[in-house]
């Protein structure tokens, strides 16, 4: 008998634990077990065909659910604190989406849109005297910028290199001496760039002027946002402020 055409083996051996597996006489063979030809016996077959009927079995049985218990989790007021910046700042949830959310997923419906704000009026003290307190002395090139939220101008500056925003204020003007009053104050806490990329904005450049030494400041191309400039020239600009650094140091 060839098996070459069908692929399927013909040894005896191949064929007695095909007759164990599926118990079809006709493919039951009889071998000698003393004869040494075959290392094998017949309670060797029967124990490979019942790993096979348990690995057939595992294969088609459906998976008992997980429902392991992973951590307990109290909702208190302090998570609640916890949970709502994470949920409006990361999430990008709105304040009607969080009491959904906690409604929803936690069962709990004892909070309102005025807490949600509260909440977050809290964060925002906390977050600004943080940030307050942070050293600005170690930033090599900064970049300022001005962007508009509900037609109020918002007075931004990063740092190039690491991306933290420094300054970001919204004010009913956004003229020279509104810029200048943040860029001075900024200088108290460290802020001395030895570059800056701005746009052309004749406002941002004049409190630029006053809040800094006129010479340090770098212009960015013409017609380029000092955002979109940001966005293109962030790894250049920052290996270049390193460079700066270095040869300042040396």
């Amino acid at each position: 008998m060839q098996g070459a055409t069908t692929g399927i083996p013909t040894s005896p051996v191949s064929f007695a634990f095909l007759g164990v597996v599926s118990d079809i006489p006709i493919l039951r063979v009889s071998f000698n077990e003393d004869s040494g030809n075959d290392d094998i016996s017949i309670a060797g077959l029967y124990r490979q065909a019942a790993k096979a009927a348990e690995a057939i079995d595992r294969a088609f049985t459906p998976s008992a659910p997980d429902d392991r218990v992973l951590l307990y989790l109290p909702v208190t007021q302090p998570w609640l604190r916890q949970f709502v910046p994470a949920q409006v700042l990361i999430g990008h949830s709105s304040f009607r989406g969080v009491t959904e959310i906690l409604d929803a997923v936690f069962d709990y419906r004892d909070i309102s849109i005025g807490t949600i704000h509260n909440i977050l009026a809290d964060a925002v003290d906390t977050a600004r005297r943080v940030n307050d307190a942070q050293d600005l002395s170690a930033i090599a090139v900064g970049a300022h910028d001005e962007t508009y939220q509900a037609g109020r101008p918002v007075l931004v500056g990063a740092d190039v290199r690491s991306t933290y925003c420094y300054l970001l204020a919204a004010e009913d003007h956004g003229d020279e001496t509104t810029w200048g009053v943040h860029l001075l104050d900024l200088r108290d806490r460290g802020l001395g760039p030895r570059r800056t990329i701005a746009d052309g904005g004749k406002a941002l450049r004049a409190g630029q002027a006053a809040g800094e030494r006129p010479e340090i400041l770098a212009r960015s191309p013409d017609g380029v946002t000092a955002a979109a400039f940001l966005r293109s020239r962030q790894a250049l600009i920052a290996d270049c402020g390193l460079r700066i650094a270095d040869s300042s140091t040396s």
